[in-house]
This record gives structure tokens, C-alpha cells and sequence, in this order.
């Protein structure tokens, strides 16, 4: 976030908050997938029984992304 607060601020130049800001969103994606991120999506189908999983998966993936 405090890459795309500089790249937004009048500090940078133009082509420099371009890739602040698409730097800061690569890095964030990178660090939420090596982290906990896709841990609901690996632990939340052995807890629900088959013949509701799709609906409760989609909910609370739903609710994962919404966080």
C-alpha cells in the first residue's frame, strides 16, 4: 500500500507511479498467494459435506476475496 500511496502522490513522475503501481499490486498478489491466502480454498472443501460443498465453497470464498 505505501507503494501505491507514493505512486499516487506528486512525488513520482508519471511513467514512475505507472510502475509503483503496478509493482505494488504484483507484490501484493504475490505475497497472498505464498501466504495464507489460498489456505480456504484448500481446508473449507473437507469440511463441508458433498451435497452442499459447491454452495458453502462459493460463499465463503465469496466472503474470503470480500476480506
Amino acid at each position: 500500500m505505501a507503494l501505491q500511496v507514493f505512486a499516487s502522490s506528486g512525488i513520482a513522475s508519471n511513467y514512475g507511479a505507472f510502475y509503483f503501481s503496478v509493482g505494488g499490486m504484483l507484490l501484493f498478489v504475490l505475497t497472498f498467494a505464498v501466504g495464507a491466502g489460498p489456505v480456504p480454498g484448500l481446508l473449507l472443501p473437507e469440511i463441508f459435506p458433498s451435497r452442499i460443498r459447491a454452495k458453502a465453497m462459493a460463499f465463503c470464498m465469496s466472503v474470503h476475496w470480500v476480506n
